[in-house]
């Protein structure tokens, strides 16, 4: 009777632990951003048709991008988005293909970044101000944040 498959008892503890790891992660792939939908940054994402990526939530900067590295309280994010967190309406969109997130010193810098301002209650997702530039450093720790360093293309 060779036909008829037998487990050990390590391969059917393996198959078990298996289905139960996939039984366990099934809710949060599936229904994971469900959970998001509460945030201050949800709407903003669904208003620009962004896909949500590896990201940080902070109190007033989401952050998020392709590669998300956290080393000493500096994030370094590549493919970097950052949305500040709306301040009577208003909110800005940063990107930059390589950016940095001082936590210690309360700002962001990077280069070749787009910074768009927004107001969250319009329809319109065109900003309204654009701003290209070589490098920029965002300071957010004052009451409404700062932008300095900015050199334009």
């Amino acid at each position: 009777m060779n036909t008829k498959c037998k487990f050990s008892k390590i391969g059917l503890i393996r198959l078990v632990l298996v289905f139960a790891t996939i039984l366990f992660l099934m809710p949060d792939v599936t229904f994971g951003q469900e959970g998001h939908q509460n945030e201050w940054w949800y709407p903003i994402l669904k208003k620009h048709n962004m896909e949500l990526l590896s990201f940080n939530n902070y109190e007033n900067i989401f952050e998020m991008g392709t590669k998300n590295i956290i080393d000493n309280k500096v994030v370094k994010l590549e493919n970097a988005i950052f949305i500040t967190k709306p301040k009577g309406g208003d909110y800005m969109i940063i990107r930059a293909p390589i950016a940095i997130h001082d936590l210690n010193n309360n700002f962001i810098e990077g280069d070749k970044a787009i910074i768009e301002s927004y107001n969250l209650e319009s329809e319109d997702s065109e900003p309204a101000e654009k701003i290209e530039c070589e490098n920029f450093k965002y300071y957010y720790n004052s009451g409404k944040g700062l932008i300095t360093n900015i050199k334009t293309q």
